[in-house]
């Protein structure tokens, strides 16, 4: 059984006594005075009851006993340097952890991209994904379930204790499948919209007062019929597959409109422009992980 008394201080020191064959370079290498290290030996060699080093005008050599213990020792030490390693990067990785609410738009938009750029720097990183609407969202947040919360800018009134923190405007748009009657049209005229199937936010939606606001600007009437969802999936798949119209944020379906996939009507919507960007905690200190993430999220949409 390893007698209890050896300490690291006393392995470090045999270990660096053999490597330079010198108490004094040791006493240097190891921020030690020369009396130190010639203490710390002697109590080494005491609880061995072994001589180690022999010291003489020419320096420091290995007795027996020390040759038969130095690859142990240094194996040992070398083992331990090696566990303690394995804790701190697995610490490391338990601490870059982000969690993040996304509004449905940018969790479809901005965030993926963000994400990969981040995990291409930080390959340990892990991130915890939450999806909702705004309201949710900033309870989460200020709960602490989440760290930040990335989207639209909420009401004023709904932020008090968290700060916003913009990074780029984005509008709605009015999309449609390729080849739809609308995009034939000679002349377009936007209240031609209300002949057609209307998908369009819910009320719990961020943009819906922005919708909202723009279908009285372009005096579009209400529709034949409508589904209102956030449920951007099934809005994806019924436009493409049906004669809809579907009002939603830009971003979400840049991927689509970049393929042709769907497109936007002719329509100016400058009017439904919104701030997007993060939210925190004012009174939290931010987090390594998160503050990180807002570098990279930022870095990504520069210039949108």
């Amino acid at each position: 059984m390893l007698d209890r008394r050896i300490k690291l201080r006393h392995l470090d020191c045999f270990l660096e006594i053999a490597r330079t064959r010198s108490l004094s370079k040791s006493a240097e290498r190891l921020n030690l005075t020369q009396p130190a290290i010639s203490k710390t030996l002697k109590e080494f060699e005491g609880i061995l009851g072994a001589r180690l080093i022999e010291r003489s005008r020419r320096g420091a050599t290995l007795t027996a006993y020390g040759t038969a213990l130095l690859p142990a020792a240094s194996a040992g030490l070398q083992q331990l340097e090696q566990a303690v390693s394995s804790v701190s990067m697995l610490q490391a990785r338990e601490r870059m952890v982000v969690r993040v609410g996304a509004l449905p738009t940018v969790a479809a938009s901005i965030l993926p991209g963000a994400i990969e750029a981040f995990q291409r720097s930080y390959p340990e990183s892990s991130f915890r994904l939450i999806s909702g609407p705004y309201d949710f969202l900033l309870s989460q947040l200020r709960d602490r379930a989440v760290d930040i919360v990335i989207g639209r800018m909420a009401d004023p009134e709904k932020l008090h204790g968290l700060s916003f923190n913009y990074i780029y405007s984005e509008q709605v748009v009015f999309l449609v499948r390729a080849g739809h009657p609308l995009l034939a049209a000679p002349a377009f005229d936007p209240k031609d919209i209300a002949r057609y199937q209307l998908i369009m936010p819910d009320e719990s939606a961020i943009i819906r007062r922005s919708v909202d606001q723009l279908l009285q600007v372009l005096r579009i009437d209400p529709p034949v019929s409508s589904i209102e969802t956030v449920a951007h999936a099934f809005s994806r798949v019924y436009t493409i597959e049906s004669d809809a119209v579907w009002i939603i944020s830009e971003g979400v379906a840049a991927h689509d409109i970049a393929t042709g996939a769907l497109c936007k009507l002719p329509t100016d919507t400058e009017v439904s422009k919104g701030a997007v960007g993060y939210t925190l905690r004012v009174e939290a200190e931010i987090e390594t992980a998160t503050r990180l993430f807002v570098e990279t999220l930022v870095d990504q949409n520069r210039g949108a």
